[in-house]
């Protein structure tokens, strides 16, 4: 499930980009859910695609859209067939069905 948040004032620019809000995914992913606890901080990454293009499920789709050197964490997906689930975290407005 990804929540978006209104981005306070001294949010900084790289993590909204242009938008005014921040999206917060909560992930039941076993190895993201290690890698948070190991850091000890929420982790921040983009999507797993370009706007406007479809979502990448593997590796190879992941370098076909950032290039063959963008790095990535290989291993097992979770299991999602799909993108998550995107809410407005103010008023559940649902914006993309998970």
């Amino acid at each position: 499930m990804t929540f978006v948040f209104p981005a306070r004032p001294e949010t900084p620019r790289w993590l909204t980009g242009r938008f005014d809000s921040l999206a917060v995914r909560v992930t039941n992913h076993p190895l993201v859910i290690e890698l948070c606890e190991a850091y000890g901080k929420p982790l921040v990454s983009t999507s797993a695609n370009l706007t406007g293009q479809p979502p990448c499920r593997t590796t190879a789709e992941v370098h076909a859209q950032f290039g063959d050197s963008f790095p990535v964490v290989d291993g097992a997906t979770g299991g999602r067939q799909n993108p998550s689930e995107i809410r407005d975290a103010l008023t559940g407005e649902l914006f993309r069905q998970g």
